[in-house]
């Protein structure tokens, strides 16, 4: 089983002033938000793969069951279960499935 969620647009909320080097000053940068969420049934249990557009991993966790995970993700970002909708199995890409489908929304 492999499921995908579509997050809202939050890159707005996420500018951060980073010090690179101590003797500069900070400077302003946007971290990309996360906007898509894989959700993958392996052996050990259930991942949430978190991207932004620019297919950034900014990492995955692990849970033991798919309840776990919808929580993980509820907690984290504001969506409940009916978000969630499967992968069709012919697609051999999840993310980039899911990508497309959110830059035609």
């Amino acid at each position: 089983m492999v499921l995908y969620a579509l997050l809202p647009d939050r890159s707005y909320e996420t500018g951060h002033y980073v010090i690179d080097d101590p003797n500069k000053p900070a400077h302003k940068e946007i971290i990309y938000s996360t906007r898509v969420l894989i959700l993958k049934e392996l052996p050990d249990g259930f991942y949430i793969y978190r991207y932004s557009t620019s297919r950034t991993f900014p990492g995955d966790t692990w849970h033991k069951s798919l309840e776990e995970a919808f929580y993980q993700a509820k907690e984290e970002y504001g969506i409940d279960r009916n978000a969630w909708k499967e992968v069709p199995k012919e697609v051999k890409d999840p993310v980039e499935y899911a990508m497309d489908l959110l830059n035609r929304g």
